[in-house]
């Protein structure tokens, strides 16, 4: 199991939680389902299968329409600073772990984040300016090979075969 990448093993520890939760009826299923959302956008985003950015479960959901990346990112973020916490306050060295895995899901998800925006600008047309004094492309020379045809598209003999 531990082959598996940890926001699945995460994801998959939050359902039974809720399940649990739901069967004894602390919880009802809409919540529940509510507050897994994030952790299931994160484990499509992140461990996406056969395409990045869908469920792994069943390789259609996109992560998108799942949750939004802001939200799956703040509660991930929420749920790394509580472990923090944990650790500092009662000192559970058992989480650091945890909470060094929780960390790199967000620096992931920071970095999807990132990327997703740079695409959203570069779509809408805002992409970057090239340095400045630096032309995006050379300027096009003038063609050489229409100076070397004549008007009814004959060969123009070269100049050492004029002399002779």
């Amino acid at each position: 199991m531990a082959d598996r990448p940890f926001i699945s093993r995460e994801l998959d520890r939050r359902i039974a939680s809720a399940e649990a939760a739901i069967a004894a009826g602390r919880i009802d299923p809409e919540t529940a389902e509510a507050n897994i959302a994030p952790w299931a956008a994160a484990e499509a985003w992140l461990a996406g299968h056969p395409v990045p950015g869908t469920s792994p479960r069943n390789g259609d959901t996109r992560a998108a329409d799942i949750c939004p990346i802001d939200r799956t990112l703040e509660t991930v973020t929420r749920a790394r600073d509580a472990v923090e916490t944990e650790i500092q306050r009662k000192g559970r060295e058992d989480l650091l772990e945890h909470w060094r895995e929780l960390s790199k899901v967000v620096r992931q998800l920071e970095r999807q984040r990132a990327g997703m925006a740079a695409w959203q600008a570069m779509a809408a047309g805002q992409t970057a300016k090239p340095p400045i004094g630096k032309p995006a492309l050379l300027p096009m020379a003038p063609s050489k090979l229409a100076d070397m045809f004549d008007a009814n598209g004959d060969p123009i003999p070269l100049p050492s075969q004029q002399a002779a």
